[in-house]
């Protein structure tokens, strides 16, 4: 049902019969005002505060997508602890705001569930449903109309949060109760049937993510396979090479340049989307160009992602490569893609994280560990057969993938669209 739309204050528009109105004016303001003073749950705890029952401590990071609470993943704190705050529990109705961190993200406490209290990352919006219903508050909070002043008031904050003088401050579109029933109604519906949607293709998705390892696993531990050769990859390789590395004032024209993020995270194809260029002399040219069916292995990373493998392809034939990266030139009787595959196999990716040396945020392998890798060897024919058919059937479980993405990609952008028409009064 569309309605009428009329201009007020200083030509915002709102639809027929709405008011704006403060959320000073609309929540309890004693509430935001304690936790302005710093009361509104008080607590910064360390892991040594958490235990093992007692009341849920629930922080920005608990609220999910759709606004639930993750209550498995919130930890305990002691009911002493909880007392001893002023305020800070949570109850049916209340609304939460994250204003710093992850600012602008939405939660609602659940109809039945224990009592809980909620971190300083945190608002409580608790409103008068006479007034206000706390579903409607729950909705609005996350449209654009409300995101947009959130986020201007975060702009002018020197820090990546928007403090409870400046939250008092921002308005909310306010129809009348029999209108924020009626919005509730239909979108509560509608938001359902698409986090329905939602979460089958993000299940279709991670399933499909999964195909690629499942083929590797059909390969590599299959009966015939346990009867191949086993060789090191050192014994099959002609060079093991570390890159070069060049100072930020050689950066930036020159020749391109692969460097660790364009090694892909679930395949040996290289990214080309971002490609570095830098200078070099003829000598550095000379030792550090890629030839096509060289490997490039990441030496330096996350513990996640380091030895991951790529495949230079024709795309980056002499092209050169940096320091966190390792180049393996391979002999002629093994073939480079076979071998690339059989990097992402987990049983290689064992062999990777039991020699990795951790340090804070990242991991290292070196040449001697890249050696040392045990792979299995098939006659060389054999070895470009099952290339050509993983990388079949690899590249339909991208397009899969990419298809899927943007099936998801559009179900994301429904809810901003359907809060959209509710509080430009179209639905």
């Amino acid at each position: 049902m569309g309605k009428v739309v009329e201009k007020e204050r200083a030509g915002e528009k709102l639809p027929k019969g709405w008011i704006k109105k403060t959320i000073a004016e609309l929540i309890d303001d004693k509430i935001l005002l304690e936790h302005q003073d710093g009361n509104h749950g008080g607590l910064h705890p360390r892991d040594k505060d958490f235990v093992e029952s007692g009341v849920k401590f629930v922080t920005a990071k608990h609220l999910r997508k759709t606004g639930s609470i993750d209550f498995d993943r919130a930890p305990y704190i002691s009911k002493k602890q909880a007392d001893g705050l002023r305020i800070g529990f949570a109850q049916q109705g209340d609304v939460f705001l994250a204003h710093n961190a992850t600012v602008g993200a939405v939660g609602m406490a659940p109809e039945k569930c224990e009592s809980f209290i909620v971190g300083t990352s945190l608002t409580i919006y608790r409103s008068d449903p006479i007034i206000l219903l706390p579903h409607f508050l729950f909705l609005v909070l996350q449209s654009e109309v409300f995101q947009k002043q959130l986020t201007d008031a975060m702009k002018q904050t020197t820090r990546n949060q928007v403090p409870i003088t400046r939250q008092r401050q921002l308005w909310l579109p306010l129809p009348p109760l029999p209108e924020q029933k009626r919005i509730v109604g239909i979108l509560s519906d509608r938001l359902s049937a698409v986090e329905q949607a939602r979460a089958a293709t993000e299940a279709q998705l991670a399933a499909a993510k999964a195909l690629a390892a499942a083929y590797l696993r059909q390969v590599f531990d299959s009966p015939e396979a346990q009867k191949w050769e086993r060789k090191k990859l050192g014994d099959i390789a002609l060079t093991v090479q570390n890159g070069i590395y060049k100072s930020s004032e050689h950066y930036g024209s020159g020749y391109p340049f692969l460097r660790m993020y364009n090694l892909k995270n679930s395949s040996w194809k290289l990214d080309f989307t971002t490609i570095a260029q830098v200078i070099l002399d003829d000598d550095e040219l000379k030792r550090f160009s890629l030839e096509v069916g060289d490997l490039l292995i990441s030496r330096v990373n996350s513990f996640e992602l380091v030895g991951k493998c790529g495949l230079i392809d024709s795309e980056a034939k002499n092209y050169v490569f940096e320091n966190m990266l390792i180049r393996v030139r391979l002999i002629d009787s093994v073939d480079s893609l076979f071998i690339a595959q059989q990097m992402g196999y987990r049983k290689i990716r064992e062999q990777i994280e039991a020699v990795a040396k951790q340090a804070i945020g990242q991991a290292s392998i070196n040449s001697t560990d890249i050696r040392n890798l045990e792979l299995q060897v098939p006659p060389l024919e054999k070895q470009k057969y099952i290339a050509v058919k993983l990388r079949e059937k690899t590249q339909q479980s991208e397009n899969l993938q990419q298809s899927l993405q943007a099936q998801l990609d559009t179900i994301n952008q429904l809810p901003a669209a359907l809060l959209r028409q509710a509080f430009n009064g179209e639905l």
